[in-house]
């Protein structure tokens, strides 16, 4: 995807985009992957890939096969574990952007391969809420799913740019600029 967002729900993860030095994520923190270069999240940094998600959402083994540990745990959920999820389980929300036309191809020129930003510096009402509705099955769910998402990653954009040393676009900055900002 050319851009995928990651919110680690309860426990911690390894995000580890190809290429790229592996970052410890806690739970809070948001990630975002700019594509379409291949990423892996582990509990560890030596846990080797149990499963591809591919663009169409569906998750294979490495082999191409069928997962045959992959279990339901609700809505919109899989895992590779029976019973109760408990706050040192490892719980990931994902979301994806599929196509480039959702995503400006000047913000993914941005971006690097990988942005974490902390759970301190994102509004976490919103996080709560888009990991609420992401469990909920009702009327409507694929398009309030959309949108929250939408508002995650914006809040999560803002955050990144906002930070000492980052290295904010000139588009971006402009806005703030009392005289170009308006315009």
């Amino acid at each position: 995807a050319p851009l995928s967002v990651v919110v680690v729900v309860s426990g911690h993860a390894w995000l580890m985009p190809d290429g790229s030095s592996p970052v410890r994520a806690e739970a809070g923190d948001l990630a975002v992957f700019r594509g379409p270069d291949h990423y892996t999240v582990a509990d560890a940094v030596t846990t080797p890939p149990q499963a591809v998600i591919h663009p169409d959402q569906t998750c294979t083994a490495i082999d191409g096969g069928e997962l045959h540990w992959q279990s339901g745990s609700g809505v919109r959920t899989w895992g590779n574990m029976a019973g109760p999820v408990t706050e040192q389980h490892t719980v990931l929300l994902t979301g994806s952007y599929l196509a480039r036309g959702e995503v400006s191809q000047r913000l993914l020129a941005a971006l690097p391969p990988l942005a974490v930003v902390p759970r301190t510096e994102v509004d976490q009402t919103l996080v709560g809420l888009l990991i609420s509705e992401v469990q909920q099955q009702r009327p409507g769910q694929e398009a309030v799913l959309d949108r929250l998402l939408d508002v995650v990653l914006v809040a999560s954009l803002r955050a990144w740019f906002s930070r000492s040393g980052a290295r904010t676009p000139d588009w971006y900055a402009a806005q703030s600029d009392p005289a170009i900002g308006p315009v």
